[in-house]
């Protein structure tokens, strides 16, 4: 009766100790995954991407609705202006999208396609056939987003 106690008592210990072990594994993936998670921010990646990014995001912004149903695009196109509340909402959009600070952010009618505030490429929807909605967002250069 002892040998069968020892035995138990063996076998639990290898499935205790590779339970610790397996514990041990995804702990290690999860802080891994975290970390990269962290260092790899939207506009990690090339050019590109990020200027699709930017028009979707651009986009999907203009079609969504404000508190009286009207869509954005709509609502700018037929008065002509962008309502500080709109911008606002823009603002704090894409700067939490991708985590910048608002003031890294503009948005403005204009009648020329050429932002010199940003540095990654503006996004434009025509109102008519002189004026633009453009969406500026000033970024970091993408070296020093590696850095981090």
């Amino acid at each position: 009766m002892q040998k069968n106690k020892f035995a138990q008592v063996a076998d639990t210990a290898t499935w205790v100790v590779a339970t610790i072990v397996i514990i041990f594994i995804l702990m290690i993936s999860v802080y891994a995954a975290s970390k990269i998670g962290r260092t790899a921010g939207v506009f990690s990646g090339n050019e590109k991407n990020q200027e699709f990014l930017t028009q979707q995001s651009f986009q999907a912004y203009l079609l969504t609705k404000n508190s009286n149903g009207i869509a954005f695009y709509n609502q700018i196109s037929s008065s002509g202006k962008i309502d500080s509340a709109d911008e606002l909402i823009a603002k704090a959009l894409f700067g939490k999208i991708y985590g910048i600070s608002e003031d890294k952010i503009s948005l403005r009618i204009t009648g020329e396609k050429s932002s010199p505030f940003a540095n990654l490429a503006p996004q434009y929807a025509n109102i008519n056939k002189n004026n633009f909605i453009e969406l500026a967002i000033k970024s970091e250069p993408l070296e020093r987003q590696f850095e981090k």
